[in-house]
């Protein structure tokens, strides 16, 4: 590997990705921004079935922010394997893409991970998804890995993260990392 990054054997050009949702399925920012300079792009989230999102209006702005509910919108599983996945990889190879899971069941998620590499599911979507608060993460973890994606990554916020293996069976927590908010608006 020449430059870059690597994260459990899964390299990016660079640590910089676009964040959940920013930049769509790519195509819809293709000709604002050089994709490709990128090391990774996460795309809006991705259910089993199609679905319409939140009626209108789905966004509205406050003083100093913008709040938005647009319901994650998506056009599912199969039209984005079948056109939105495959754009990304001829026009953009080497781009990394961490595809957004979103879905109502553990077995929507089962359906929707096999075959990514990695599945990064919050705390409390993890204990949403097993309707339980007394879920152990590192179980979980397991469960989702055995789903067919090779690392889970529990997001927990302040907590840091769990990240979870599954070649290697290898568990570890990575603490969060202090940071102080800026005003970014300019």
């Amino acid at each position: 590997m020449s430059g870059g990054v690597a994260v459990f054997g899964a390299h990016f050009r660079n640590p910089v990705l676009l964040a959940a949702g920013t930049a769509g399925f790519g195509r819809e920012v293709a000709g604002v921004v050089d994709l490709g300079a990128f090391g990774g792009l996460v795309t809006k989230a991705v259910s089993l079935e199609p679905r319409a999102g939140n009626a209108a209006p789905r966004v509205t702005e406050m003083p100093g922010a913008m709040l938005n509910s647009v319901g994650l919108a998506n056009p599912g599983l199969d039209a984005v394997r079948r056109h939105d996945l495959p754009w990304l990889a001829a026009h953009h190879p080497g781009l990394r893409v961490i595809v957004n899971v979103v879905g109502h069941t553990v077995a929507d998620f089962a359906a929707v991970v096999r075959g990514l590499d990695a599945f990064l599911p919050s705390e409390m979507e993890v204990r949403s998804y097993y309707r339980s608060e007394n879920v152990d993460l590192w179980e979980a973890a397991a469960e989702f890995g055995a789903m067919g994606c090779r690392i889970v990554v529990v997001k927990r916020g302040s907590n840091g993260s769990y990240v979870y293996h599954v070649d290697s069976g290898g568990k570890w927590h990575v603490p969060a990392y202090p940071a102080t908010a800026r005003d970014v608006t300019g």
